[in-house]
């Protein structure tokens, strides 16, 4: 069965992990796949802490949580009165708290530790962080904020909105602030979330005629490469999307989003020629964002609205296996634009594997 083989993966991972962390706690940091941006450890760490917990869940192997403890205890110590949200990355031009994105995948493992260790320190740390962050009430989205809390610009890639939502939706319970403001920022998702006519998500958030229709228009009959790498992103990061609506899913289970038409039609992508055939072209697929995880994590969580064939959820497994799994080192690691952070993203089988 697929669930034992993606359990034999994350475990043969956390076992290997467990010789990779520094003494501080730290896991090895990345450059962020193809964009080649310096990361600084707090993301790779975070998504390994992921991994220990999920490792410790389904083995009851003490080694597993000491570790995702050390993890936590490293991430907690990068917020200070100085950097009031996470440093992220380190590039010249670039924001160094990497967005919305940066932030949520640094506080995963915040939500996930909780149903072990009820450590109210990491809550309140995660709110702080999240509260930090200039929610626009009547966009329903939030501004990017730099290390000391200033708001920034919006973030205008919508799955960094979409995972800092999902993320946010974990600690709704513990603050009406965060509750409110991921409640809005779904009531907004129909026209934030902004789609192709064959339902493939959009990189960008939609903004205004001119921004989103005009200049696009313009840029794809100049720049036709331009149109077809576009498409190929939108492709690598589609169930990268849904996999964080799972999430949501999760904490949101009866909103009316998920009976939405929008919806249905972002799911039934995966479903066309398109996807299925690009989806091994694209270099932010597998070599990056990981659709073996993904589609499988929505397909399980969304299976009554997504028929999807059993034997393109095995093609995709496979092909990530083939294209990335290093037998020798045990680690999600071959075939990749950034080992280090390849191996971290092992984490996100944890969806596939919920609940546990």
């Amino acid at each position: 069965m697929l669930v034992n083989e993606i359990t034999s993966i994350l475990l043969k991972s956390a076992e290997t992990g467990l010789k990779m962390q520094a003494r501080d706690g730290s896991m090895p940091a990345g450059h962020n796949g193809p964009y080649n941006d310096p990361e600084t450890p707090v993301r790779n760490t975070a998504h390994w802490a992921m991994i220990f917990i999920k490792a410790f869940q389904i083995t009851k192997k003490g080694i597993f949580l000491i570790s995702a403890r050390k993890c936590l205890k490293y991430l907690k110590k990068r917020i200070s009165k100085k950097n009031i949200v996470f440093e992220c990355r380190d590039k010249i031009g670039k924001d160094r708290t990497n967005g919305l994105i940066g932030q949520a995948w640094a506080l995963e493992p915040f939500a996930a530790i909780q149903s072990i260790d009820q450590d109210k320190e990491l809550i309140e740390i995660a709110i702080s962080v999240i509260n930090a962050h200039f929610f626009d009430y009547r966009k329903g989205l939030w501004k990017i904020s730099n290390l000391a809390g200033d708001s920034e610009r919006y973030d205008n890639t919508f799955n960094h909105q979409l995972w800092f939502a999902s993320v946010a939706s974990y600690f709704k319970d513990h603050s009406s602030e965060i509750a409110s403001k991921t409640e809005i920022f779904m009531s907004k998702l129909h026209k934030n979330l902004w789609l192709r006519s064959n339902g493939r998500i959009r990189q960008t958030l939609y903004t205004d005629f001119r921004e989103s229709y005009l200049k696009p228009l313009v840029k794809n009959v100049i720049r036709k490469r331009e149109q077809y790498y576009m498409k190929l992103k939108e492709v690598g990061y589609h169930a990268f999307n849904t996999h964080a609506f799972v999430i949501l899913n999760l904490n949101y289970p009866d909103h009316k989003f998920w009976c939405s038409q929008k919806f249905r039609n972002l799911l039934n992508y995966m479903l066309t020629s398109e996807y299925q055939e690009l989806i091994f072209k694209s270099r932010y697929g597998f070599p990056y964002n990981s659709p073996a995880y993904e589609v499988l994590s929505t397909k399980k969580h969304f299976d009554d609205l997504f028929p999807i064939n059993e034997e393109f959820v095995r093609e995709l497994w496979d092909y990530q296996i083939v294209s990335s799994w290093d037998e020798k080192n045990l680690l999600m690691s071959e075939g990749t634009f950034d080992r280090e952070t390849n191996c971290a993203r092992v984490y996100e089988c944890g969806l596939c594997l919920y609940p546990h």
